[in-house]
């Protein structure tokens, strides 16, 4: 019989597009908590894609909106895309938070002052706006203080005292609130004496000196 004529066929197999986003895997705390005031340092984050692999390297970050100069929330965003176009993103939620008590400084005055001073004003400075008072009795806490620094919520503070003798040692006792409520919970002193007429050092220890009206 005759001989059969072979026929060839090419079938040409195509992949199924890829439509599967790749996946982001934040790195670290999220939300993730910062101290008012300290540096932003970036957790990072992880890619893998089903067909592409690792996209790490990949990963565009976007953290411009965050400040921790001001008290708040805000949000890092991380954008990934496979080499199909598939994008995939992320949000991590950052945390502005103060937690921290104000830190004094500058007290004054110190020392003995001059004979003959009656009155004198009791400064200091803190690394914040705050509100201070002070006592003339230690470890007293700062609700309970009824003497308030002249300036309200500042980080310059002044006072002016009245009444004070020649020959007698005066102490206050500070503490300070900040705007988030974090109250120092040790005295901040301020000591200091008014010599004798005759020029001697400080008498015994007195009381504090009245604050003006």
């Amino acid at each position: 019989g005759n001989d059969a004529d072979i026929v060839f066929r090419t079938v040409n197999v195509n992949a199924a597009p890829d439509t599967t986003n790749p996946v982001i895997t934040l790195v670290g705390d999220n939300p993730q908590t910062i101290e008012f005031g300290d540096d932003y340092t970036e957790l990072s984050a992880t890619s893998t894609d089903n067909v592409d692999g690792d996209l790490s390297g990949s990963i565009v970050i976007d953290s411009t909106a965050v400040s921790t100069s001001t008290l708040g929330s805000y949000e890092v965003y991380y954008t990934v895309s496979d080499s199909a176009s598939n994008i995939q993103t992320a949000t991590r939620t950052v945390q502005v938070v103060d937690t921290v008590s104000p830190v004094a400084s500058s007290l004054a005055p110190s020392g003995t002052l001059s004979a003959g001073t009656s009155e004198t004003n009791l400064s200091l400075s803190t690394n914040e706006d705050a509100l201070c008072k002070y006592s003339l009795t230690a470890d007293t806490s700062f609700d309970a203080m009824t003497n308030t620094f002249d300036q309200g919520a500042s980080t310059s503070h002044s006072h002016q005292i009245t009444g004070l003798a020649n020959g007698q040692s005066y102490n206050y006792y500070v503490r300070c609130q900040d705007d988030s409520g974090n109250t120092n919970t040790i005295d901040y002193p301020i000591s200091f004496s008014v010599a004798n007429s005759t020029g001697g050092g400080g008498g015994g220890g007195g009381g504090g000196g009245g604050g003006s009206s």
